[in-house]
């Protein structure tokens, strides 16, 4: 047995995590340079000045505002006063006002106290906190009438706490009382009352030091002082000024004998500190903070010792002992069964709506969630990460924790998952580090994500009382074991653990290759690797042909305990580890130019599928199963990979647009199964084989033996059979010998039980499946489940003939006094009800139920015991609180409710209160709750459009005096695709520029009119796009062939340019890069190059590349230096109007024309359309809607056109008329306001051709239920 437990040591975690950083930082930074690499901000973490705060003993936290919650406050920290890390995201929201201009201390009762500007005009806000994660407002307090800015803490001498604050044009300073109930009025810093703002102050021996802006100059001077009240002077000689007049002082604290500056830019986009040795005199370089204080707006600092940080920073909640075994994790000494799903919180851009999926998976029966975590979607630039808002990655723990579920993470640093770059950040596309080895390089880019990712992971941990985390993956489906892949394992396995990691570490194993087993493995195929336990995935279920034909079931394949062989066998490559299915397939991606198999696949992949697949997973020892995906989302933006199109449905049985599959409920009568017999799957062992005389019905046969139970799993044979079988097997039990059997229709499966203990009730055995089991007070309920119209049959144990009532459907009892069981036999039709009573156990409701009804109960714990409820509408939650039952869900229709469980004297539904009649079986049924109210559209082409031309850098007078000149730089690219000897470098992420759209101008001297021939050679992903202008005449276009699952992505376009006059001419071009390729097989294939990579200008017979072109180019505004913060650095690309910000509702109105949606374009290249409109749909819904193209019968149309689709801002996908098959595209609740204006923007690009028109446009009800979760705007 291994296991995991207790707390860990937090203070001996962030010593080894420091190390480990200085170590990975000294160790890559030779190599790193001799390769010439761009160098990314882990190296600065070795440097003397970026250390000051670890050899002082001290943590450096750090409360903050970011762009995605630009009114709530996080928390930072920071072990050497540079690179900081989250401590709590977004973790309060002052009860009114703003939250400006944050400062911390920790007052002398051991409370940290926040002050703030922006509670009210003229006022400061405070409020104070124990742990630094739950606060509590404390009071405003009215200064002035006037502006107050700048509040920031100091403390005496004497340890008394002072507030510094700007009121005006000049410093003022307060006094609490020993309370912080009240403070002393404002009192004027002599010296710096007038025209010396934004004041930070720090002891200085016996005085103080400051650090002010001179209003007059706009520049930041030392002033000192005796006292806090003055007289203050200004001290000329400090080197201060130097720094510059577009920043402003944010904080100043004392490490050791070094004084360290913290400022952030006037704009709030970028934050630096600076040190002083000598006190303030003189002062390095500003360096930049780095980690999430690179995308902090506003912030303040406070120094903290590190055992008090230690003390604060650790988990409150109780450690769990994660240990294991071959059978099964055990958490507390509990076995469980992991019945997993896959979610991807950065594919549905709106974090209140996690909540729902999480929450219907939980109705669904699931325990776990696994999340992907994208490197790519947190990190802009090297340096620079961002949790907040849309990438509140904690929020999604916290939710899961909420809702009962543990967590699998899935950190990477690679994690595929058909994104871009199989999720590596743009930076690390112009990084020619070997990607996925022990390269120096890489590994210091890695670690990187690593200190940022595990700070977040580390505190949300069941072995260490934080969350729900149970286990972590150190890399994705890594199929290479060469020494340098190892030694890339083991880095990342104690980079880990000194991050204060303690759950199991696991590798996802491709296709169950034998790889990254753990090193006390028996397999002698296995490769063995820094893992705890053994994990792999697998995807059996197939694929729909290419007419979307989900016909031709597969067979399902056994990869656990009833293996052979060796090799790709599963669980067996560690068989002294739970069998660990890290992905097991939900459902498939589909491609650009497919003819559409989302709906394809959820059939093909459905209830049968599930039945026959994960039942094979459970009998197999399966015992930690996740299901990839449960819900796929939306790669909106640019997050797609190039072998996917913006939809990322994948069939799963939750869809897209958040609506559950039929699917879904089958899979919700497995999950209740697992959670009601959970110990016993989760320990069991192959039993005497079990064969039915003709062969034709496959049966396994488990046996838990120390709780005696019996696991029959029978399936056609083979399994992919879809016809009519009946069958039986001779069973022996504890209990005694048996026969029986039932009859499997279509792609089906059964599991049954046998001498199982079903609460207070022996099953001897039943052929109908069981669904759920509870103890209601002093009875029992049991829910068993089967096929419309079959006959069943059930038998229990008791000591004495019981007494039998048969409340209703058609069901027969008899007694065999002498093996002294009950045998009931019925018919699956609706609901049967029986009452058991006497026969020496406790009473016992049986509910027999046929497929349609048993599809439509639900359970739930609620405080007060389990409750179980058959309703049409999901049932989210049920809490029973003073004697009502308050149940929470959605209703797609006219619903009506019957309970069982807990006595309750009343019962609500999302707030309404429920008319009750209590049933003959001591049930309650309740009234009806209507379904959803009529939902009113705007039709968009009725609405008023404007529309604007792009493509203004087709032009040859267009400035572009600004773009970056091409040069001959060190590419990253991969080999193929690297720049010709001799010729400028023109891949685009060599630049910096890495998603959406980048444009080229180059200019070139005609001295042949001959030499017209333009040979362009470029990278532009799935369905990528080239288009070319010359003197602003367009010459054509070219797009990657598409149509095929893994398709083109780089290619070759000759062009003839026409008749050129000797002189200067402009070739402009736009390429179109949809996604990086991702690298699963460790080739460095994310690096083929994007944007153009060679262009040759000749003539026919000419000599290559004969006329010299200089070259200019432009993407996205601002490069890696991201513009739109809120959104992040997959929403835009480098098209005109996004740089101009076109896209945004706040856009300005001045040269748009008004037009109609389906006009000819105006002309080759691209074009905007805009329109504004108000939604008032119900309130107290969930209502999902969708933007449509034309007929969405069809994958594709005649038409070729493609548009970006912006909705308030948001860049919600790409549709391509001609190619598809995407014509309906999901826009989240709270990305569209459903309550208020909403302005969609579609950047349409086209030949110029009429017959190219956008086609007519809707917005289209997708699905409407009352009820849902509380939504968040995201604007």
């Amino acid at each position: 047995m291994k296991s995991f437990d207790s707390r860990s040591d937090r203070q001996a975690g962030r010593m080894r995590a420091l190390a480990f950083a200085v170590a990975a930082a000294i160790g890559g930074s030779a190599a790193a340079q001799e390769l010439g690499i761009p160098q990314g901000s882990g190296q600065q973490a070795g440097t003397p000045s970026a250390q000051a705060a670890s050899k002082s003993g001290q943590v450096i936290l750090m409360p903050a505002l970011t762009a995605g919650a630009a009114n709530t406050l996080s928390l930072l920290s920071s072990n050497d006063g540079a690179n900081f890390v989250s401590l709590a995201s977004e973790t309060w929201t002052p009860p009114s006002g703003k939250l400006n201009d944050p400062t911390l201390a920790r007052h002398a009762d051991g409370r940290y106290v926040l002050a703030y500007a922006g509670a009210a005009p003229g006022s400061i806000g405070l409020a104070s906190s124990q742990d630094l994660r739950r606060w509590n407002a404390t009071r405003e307090v009215q200064l002035a009438s006037g502006q107050v800015r700048a509040p920031n803490w100091v403390r005496g001498a004497d340890g008394q706490l002072h507030l510094v604050v700007t009121i005006g044009r000049g410093s003022q300073v307060l006094t609490p009382d020993a309370q912080l109930g009240n403070l002393s009025a404002p009192v004027p810093m002599r010296g710096l009352e007038d025209g010396y703002t934004d004041t930070v102050v720090a002891l200085d021996g016996d005085g103080f030091v400051a650090v002010t802006r001179e209003a007059a100059s706009g520049r930041l001077v030392l002033a000192r002082a005796a006292d806090l009240k003055g007289p203050w002077r200004i001290e000329a000689q400090s080197t201060l000024n130097g720094l510059g007049t577009d920043i402003k002082a944010a904080g100043l604290v004392r490490l050791g004998a070094t004084l360290r500056l913290y400022t952030r830019g006037n704009d709030g986009q970028r934050a630096w500190f600076a040190d002083s040795q000598d006190g303030g005199r003189t002062w390095s370089a500003q360096s930049r903070l780095t980690g999430t204080a690179a995308m902090a707006s506003s912030f303040g600092v406070m120094g903290e010792e590190a055992k008090a940080f230690d003390r604060i920073a650790a988990p409150k909640g109780r450690p769990k002992t994660i240990a294991w075994d071959q059978y099964s994790l055990k958490v507390d000494g509990k076995r469980i069964v992991v019945w997993s799903g896959e979610i991807h919180p950065f594919r549905l851009p709106n974090p209140s709506l996690w909540r729902d999926v999480i929450q219907k998976m939980k109705a669904l029966g699931f325990n776990g969630v696994a999340f992907y975590f994208d490197w790519g979607y947190h990190s802009p630039a090297p340096g620079v990460y961002d949790f907040s808002g849309i990438r509140n990655v904690e929020r999604a723990l916290q939710i899961a924790k909420e809702e009962g579920m543990y967590v699998i993470a899935r950190t990477g640093p690679y994690v595929n998952a058909e994104l871009t770059g199989g999720g590596y950040p743009g930076w690390m596309f112009r990084s020619r580090a070997e990607a996925r080895t022990d390269d120096p390089v890489y590994l210091s880019a890695v670690d990187e994500w690593m200190t940022q990712i595990n700070a977040i992971i580390a505190r949300h941990q069941a072995s260490d009382g934080g969350g729900n985390v149970i286990a972590y993956q150190l890399e994705n489906e890594l199929g290479k074991v060469e020494p340098k892949h190892v030694r890339q394992m083991e880095h990342l396995a104690r980079k880990a653990r000194a991050d204060g990691i303690t759950v199991p570490f696991f590798h996802n194993a491709a296709g169950r290759l034998p790889d990254w087993a753990p090193k006390n493995s028996s397999a002698p195929w296995a490769n063995q690797g820094p893992t705890d336990i053994y994990a792999f995935d697998g995807y059996p279920g197939g694929s729909c042909d290419v007419f979307a034909n989900p016909a031709g079931a597969n067979k399902a394949p056994d990869w656990g305990i009833y293996a052979t062989g060796s090799g790709k066998v599963g669980s067996l490559t560690s068989p002294g580890t739970p069998g660990f299915a890290a992905e097991l397939g939900g459902g498939w991606f589909d491609y650009w130019g497919s003819n559409g198999t989302y709906n394809c696949t959820a059939e093909r992949q459905g209830t049968g599928y599930q039945r026959v697949f994960y039942g094979t997973n459970l009998i197999n020892r399966i015992t930690i199963h996740n299901v990839y995906m449960t819900f796929g989302g939306t790669s909106w933006g640019w997050l797609a990979g190039p072998v996917v199109y913006t939809s990322y449905d994948y069939g799963a049985p939750i869809s897209e647009d958040r609506g559950m599959r039929p699917k879904a409920y089958a899979l919700k009568q497995q999950g209740m199964l697992v959670q009601a017999a959970e110990q016993v799957l989760a320990e069991m062992d192959k039993g005497p084989a079990l064969a039915p005389a003709d062969g034709k019905v496959k049966v396994y046969h488990n046996v838990n033996r120390r709780l005696g139970t019996h696991v029959i799993f029978a399936a056609h044979n083979p399994t992919d059979g879809k016809g009519e079988e009946a069958f039986s097997v001779k069973l022996a039990t504890r209990d005694g010998e048996y026969s029986f059997g039932t009859t499997l229709r279509g792609q089906d499966a059964r599991m049954l039980l046998a001498s199982y203990d079903m609460e207070r009730q022996r099953l001897v055995y039943s052929t109908s499946e069981l669904q759920t089991h509870f103890r209601n007070g002093e009875r029992d309920i049991a829910l068993l489940h089967g096929r419309d119209r079959q006959a069943g049959q059930t038998v229990l144990r008791y000591t004495g003939a019981p007494t039998v009532e048969v409340l209703a459907g058609q069901v027969t009892s008899r007694w065999d006094a002498a093996k002294g069981d009950l045998v009931l036999d019925y018919v699956h039709d609706g609901l049967a009800r029986v009452r058991i009573s006497g026969g020496g156990r406790a009473p016992m409701l049986l509910l027999l139920a046929d497929e349609q009804t048993s599809l439509r109960f639900w359970t739930q714990e609620t405080g007060g015991g389990r409750a179980l409820q058959l309703s049409p509408a999901l049932v989210r939650s049920a809490q029973l609180v003073g004697g009502k039952l308050a149940m929470r869900g959605d209703a797609g229709e006219d619903s009506t409710f019957e309970i069982w469980g807990p006595a309750f004297e009343a019962a609500s539904f999302n707030g309404q209160d429920l008319a009750l009649t209590r049933q003959p079986d001591g049930s309650m049924r309740a009234g009806t709750v209507k379904g959803p109210e009529a939902v009113n559209l705007p039709d968009l082409g009725r609405l008023a459009w404007t529309r604007r031309m792009d493509s203004l850098e087709s032009a040859p007078r267009f400035d572009d005096s600004a773009w970056v000149q091409a040069d001959r730089r060190p590419s990253a690219a991969q080999t193929w695709t690297m720049p010709e000897r001799g010729q400028p470098t023109l891949s685009m992420s060599d630049y910096g520029f890495h998603h959406g759209d980048v444009w080229y101008r180059g200019r070139f001297t005609a001295l042949d009119p001959k030499a017209n021939q333009l040979e362009l050679f470029y990278g532009a992903g799935g369905a990528g796009l080239i288009q070319v202008w010359i003197d602003g005449r367009f010459v054509g276009q070219h797009e990657l062939d598409t149509g095929r699952s893994f398709p083109e992505t780089t290619d070759s376009v000759k062009l003839s340019l026409g008749e050129l006059k000797p002189g200067e001419h402009v070739i402009s071009v736009m390429v179109r890069n949809n996604a990086h390729n991702w690298n699963l097989m460790a080739d460095d294939y994310h690096r083929e190059a994007r944007g153009l990579i060679s262009a040759s200008l000749t003539k026919r017979g000419g000599q290559r590349f004969g006329v010299p072109i200089a070259w200019r180019i432009q993407g996205r505004q601002g490069g890696e230096e991201i513009i739109d913060r809120m959104r992040g650095p997959m929403n835009n690309g480098g098209l005109f109007g996004e740089r101009q910000g076109w896209h945004l509702p706040v856009a300005s109105p001045k040269g748009w024309q008004a037009a109609r949606t389906t006009d000819a374009p105006p002309a080759a290249g691209t074009y905007w359309l805009r329109t504004s409109f108000k939604l008032d749909l119900p309130k107290g819904h969930d209502i999902q809607l969708g933007l449509a193209f034309g007929d969405t019968t069809k994958p594709r149309s005649e038409r070729e056109n493609r548009a970006l689709i912006f909705v308030n801002g948001w860049n919600m996908g790409q549709f391509i008329a001609h190619i598809g098959p995407q014509r309906t595209f999901v826009i989240p609740p709270g990305i569209l306001n459903p309550n208020g204006e909403n302005t969609i923007a579609l950047a349409v690009t086209t030949d110029g051709r009429k017959e190219n028109a956008l086609e007519p446009l809707k917005l289209v009800k997708l699905r409407a239920v009352r009820g849902g979760v509380d939504l968040e705007i995201m604007q």
